[in-house]
């Protein structure tokens, strides 16, 4: 009987270090994603804030039809996949340009390339920072 005991007593400990081991590994992964998303999280952040920096120039340079022109009117999306579509949208839009618009405002009109090489690398790093969250989650899957 002590035998069964001691068999047991080996088993159960070295189910509890390996259960253990497991336990870091998953720490460390969440660790890890946390850091992720928060780098994800933040480069959203930035091309919302670029989207609307947008907005308001386009609104003071050309008017509310500037800003139906690149799509930017609306609410601005928050979450990834819709933010990078919107952004997206506004990238393209942006590519043709605002000729023909009348200027209304006394300001000097913003340089379009500037703001659309911005978006352009800002879409690209949150795509990139996505993929990098999305990946984590499949493996841990």
């Amino acid at each position: 009987m002590e035998d069964v005991i001691e068999s047991l007593v080996g088993v159960l400990g070295d189910d509890l270090d390996a259960f253990k081991a497991a336990d870091r590994h998953v720490a460390k992964e969440i660790s890890d994603d946390a850091m992720k998303r928060r780098i994800r999280d933040k480069g959203i952040g930035d091309l919302r804030q670029s989207i609307m920096h947008c907005r308001t120039a386009v609104e003071m340079t050309w008017g509310r039809r500037g800003v139906q022109r690149l799509g930017l009117q609306g609410n601005t999306p928050e979450s990834p996949g819709p933010m990078i579509a919107f952004a997206e949208n506004v990238l393209e839009k942006l590519d043709n340009g605002l000729d023909g618009f009348e200027v209304v405002s006394q300001f000097a009109v913003p340089d379009l390339s500037q703001i659309a090489a911005t978006l352009e690398e800002q879409i690209a790093t949150v795509k990139e920072t996505v993929r990098a969250v999305n990946l984590d989650v499949r493996e841990t899957q």
